[in-house]
């Protein structure tokens, strides 16, 4: 089993306190200006910084329906939908805010964590291809391409994403670890020893 790098948008944060008065102020913002999509979505924000998925969906859909054209409040719409694992909605509010040029390397690598997680590979691949095209020495993205073109079995090019997301950063633990499992799918035991060493070593909780 591969593992996606750096799937989490939002980190643990640790300020709760700080968390809790940024969500204050910005439903003392919405009770204000209910009329302004860039209240909705500094609400949206906020509860995604707290980890209210539901509530920051709510948030960014009434900023959605305020200025359709809020290309940041898809972007962050479809990563909430890809935490309840509807990969469908995730997908396809990307896809929107690419659309409408929020096109990042990052927005490009979520896309493609989501139509991974959704099973379209292909689509993943040029998802992942296009956030390489935006930052080159983007690992996550070099280390889940890698992961994408070992599902169909093209190996060498899964081999060598990995290695390229390795030598851009030789403490992603995950990519040592989905360079392990391809050398296992190849047959290559004592190379796959090797990465999945480096990797425990990197992370102790792994599981090999």
């Amino acid at each position: 089993m591969t593992r996606s790098a750096g799937d989490n948008s939002y980190m643990d944060s640790p300020n709760p306190s700080f968390d809790m008065e940024m969500l204050k102020e910005a439903q003392a913002l919405v009770r204000r200006r209910p009329q302004d999509a860039g209240a909705h979505f500094a609400l949206g924000v906020a509860f995604a910084q707290m980890h209210s998925t539901t509530d920051a969906i709510k948030a960014y859909e009434q900023a959605i329906k305020l200025k359709p054209d809020l290309a940041q409040a898809w972007c962050n719409l479809g990563e909430e939908y890809g935490d309840l694992e509807r990969y469908d909605k995730a997908i396809a509010a990307i896809r929107k805010a690419i659309e409408l040029k929020c096109d990042d390397a990052l927005t490009w690598y979520n896309l493609g964590v989501n139509c991974a997680k959704a099973g379209q590979t292909q689509d993943a691949i040029e998802a992942f291809l296009g956030a390489i095209d935006q930052n080159p020495n983007f690992p996550e993205a070099w280390t889940n391409l890698g992961v994408a073109y070992g599902t169909i079995h093209l190996f060498d090019d899964a081999v060598r994403c990995c290695r390229r997301a390795t030598d851009l950063n030789p403490g992603l633990a995950d990519a040592w670890y989905n360079l392990g499992v391809v050398y296992r799918q190849m047959g290559h035991t004592f190379r796959s020893f090797t990465a999945f060493r480096r990797a425990k070593k990197l992370n102790q909780n792994l599981v090999i």
